[in-house]
């Protein structure tokens, strides 16, 4: 789907960094991860008639222990391929 409505977002320069550090480890740029996390908001809210808890409780799908960075970006990677997809369409 064509991208036909820009909103621009200020962020705090340690969010913004962080934001780019994690997107990159997933091999998403920061963009497509905004996006992401917006349609997926949309959803949920649509899904649940409205009735969200903010902040979200955001869940692990079997991510190894902080001790393996190199391991959890890959994990990370997989785990967004399918969203980075349907996020970008």
């Amino acid at each position: 789907m064509r991208k036909e409505a820009s909103l621009p977002v200020r962020l705090d320069r340690d969010v913004k960094l962080r934001l780019r550090q994690i997107s990159d480890q997933m091999g998403l740029t920061a963009s497509a991860a905004v996006r992401l996390l917006v349609r997926s908001f949309v959803e949920e809210y649509d899904r649940t008639g409205g009735r969200l808890v903010l902040p979200p409780r955001w869940q692990t799908t079997g991510a190894p222990s902080r001790g393996a960075p190199s391991d959890r970006a890959g994990n990370l990677r997989q785990a967004a391929e399918p969203r980075a997809r349907y996020g970008n369409q």
